[in-house]
């Protein structure tokens, strides 16, 4: 993240070291058909399913992913549009007449931070790349899941619409999607579960990272503004 100030990308530093040497590990990505809130959020996949595609039938659409960051991104040989409906743990308004299903489901996860549709067009991919933060594990979970694939570490994945995973992703990890149709996902991030005074130091760093990152504190509002100039005509029907 190019626009971290040096002492917030310092206090990260240390505080990703803080959690290898506490909470390191564990497999990458991680194992979740025995997580209670998964098989739950899989249960609900034909209803988040059945809302985006009356979304799509509508006319609907979501920002490009520089529309929504504020800056461009890394994404490659096709489009990649992205916008946050839950931030912060609550729905973002501008969304929740769209997608009350899926707000709902997403927030029975335990310590999710936010949520986004994430849509990678046929063709597309993300290069090689590391996150900055140590302290949430990312969530991917399929919605229109096309023929994408997820490198994580150098384990490839490959996911059915309903099936997602857990991973680090300040390990390397890569995402192609060579088939012929956008592959939709919910993108989400999760606070790090971890002990004792390391689960409040962490839970501290992400209050200021949120709060001092131009990247993160303006990325809700960026995608809702965008999602609703886009979506002013959007027909409503029932």
């Amino acid at each position: 993240m190019s626009d971290l100030r040096p002492w917030v990308a310092k206090l990260l530093e240390r505080n990703n070291q803080r959690i290898q040497r506490i909470d390191g590990g564990h497999p990458n990505p991680r194992p979740v058909a025995d997580i209670p809130w998964y098989r739950d959020l899989s249960a609900a996949h034909p209803r988040i399913r059945a809302e985006w595609d009356r979304f799509v039938e509508r006319g609907g659409d979501i920002p490009l992913i520089e529309q929504t960051l504020g800056h461009p991104d890394q994404n490659e040989g096709s489009y990649w549009k992205m916008t946050p409906f839950v931030n912060l743990g609550r729905g973002v308004p501008q969304l929740a007449t769209d997608f009350p299903d899926t707000i709902a489901a997403l927030r029975q996860v335990p310590g999710l931070r936010s949520a986004s549709w994430s849509v990678l067009g046929p063709g597309g991919w993300l290069p090689e790349h590391v996150g900055p933060n140590g302290g949430c594990l990312r969530l991917l979970f399929a919605v229109t899941s096309s023929s994408a694939l997820l490198t994580v570490n150098g384990i490839e994945r490959s996911f059915a619409d309903g099936e997602g995973t857990i991973f680090e992703d300040t390990v390397p990890h890569a995402v192609h999607n060579p088939g012929p149709d956008p592959r939709v996902v919910i993108l989400g991030d999760l606070l790090r579960p971890l002990p004792g005074l390391t689960g409040w130091r962490n839970r501290a760093v992400q209050r200021t990272l949120h709060s001092m990152t131009p990247a993160y504190r303006g990325c809700a509002q960026r995608g809702a503004e965008h999602y609703e100039r886009i979506n002013r005509s959007l027909t409503h029907v029932s």
